[in-house]
């Protein structure tokens, strides 16, 4: 596990060299700023649409989150954060 002092990040045996495992890391962790980068986005795209129909449009709580794919909590939260900026 430890190779010229320095700290293998698993057991060569299992996973092969070290470089292999780093390289899955990375690509681990670049597949996940993406998908996190995906979903805040569709967060704020959602969240945007949320207030607009409810407060230009006066469409109603229950008929915005069946549309949009949240519970009617999750548009409440969005119609209040709006409101209190």
């Amino acid at each position: 596990m430890r190779r010229h002092g320095n700290k293998e990040l698993s057991d060569e045996r299992v996973l092969g060299s070290g470089d292999f495992v780093e390289k899955i890391i990375k690509e681990a962790d670049e597949q996940f700023k993406y998908q996190f980068s995906k979903k805040e986005k569709r967060k704020r795209v959602r969240f945007r649409i949320t207030t607009k129909l409810f407060s230009e449009y006066g469409i109603p709580i229950a008929e915005i989150a069946r549309n949009t794919g949240v519970s009617i909590s999750a548009v409440l939260k969005m119609v209040n954060k709006s409101i209190h900026k």
